[in-house]
């Protein structure tokens, strides 16, 4: 004798730790770091199965983003790629402009970026602020996103 068990997909997302965001939704995520501690860090990770355009921003004005998962910064005031190269021992930027097709773009000093993987993203600071990220796709899908402060 076999059991049928039916699940809201909400309830199956929810235990899975995604969300499922339909187009214009957002996600709100505090950044909380351990400041009295003597060396601190918080990373954001984002995990995007269904790789939806997702719109990134903090209530800092925060300018750089950092891509641990590439080993990438975004610069969104000059709208540049930077990449940290070893140039005969001395680590110097190397400031590039975004190449067509490339899964990062700018809009309104904000972040927008897409994958279909999991990407952790360097969001120390020295005070508590929050993070929103914004499905600016014309479609639902799920979303995982966590802070985690160390």
């Amino acid at each position: 004798m076999g059991v049928l068990v039916l699940m809201n997909e909400t309830k199956i997302l929810s235990s899975l730790n995604y969300t499922k965001m339909k187009p214009n939704q957002e996600i709100k995520l505090e950044v909380k770091p351990n400041i009295d501690h003597l060396e601190y860090y918080s990373t954001l990770v984002i995990d995007n199965p269904d790789g939806l355009k997702l719109q990134m921003s903090s209530n800092t004005n925060k300018t750089i983003w950092r891509n641990k998962t590439d080993d990438e910064f975004y610069d969104i005031i000059n709208k540049k790629k930077i990449t940290l190269v070893d140039k005969n021992g001395e680590i110097i930027e190397l400031e590039e402009d975004i190449p067509d097709n490339y899964p990062v773009d700018f809009y309104q000093n904000k972040l927008v970026t897409w994958f279909k993987e999991e990407k952790t993203y360097g969001v120390t600071n020295n005070k508590y602020y929050s993070i929103t990220i914004k499905n600016i796709s014309n479609r639902s899908g799920k979303v995982s996103a966590s802070v985690y402060n160390y």
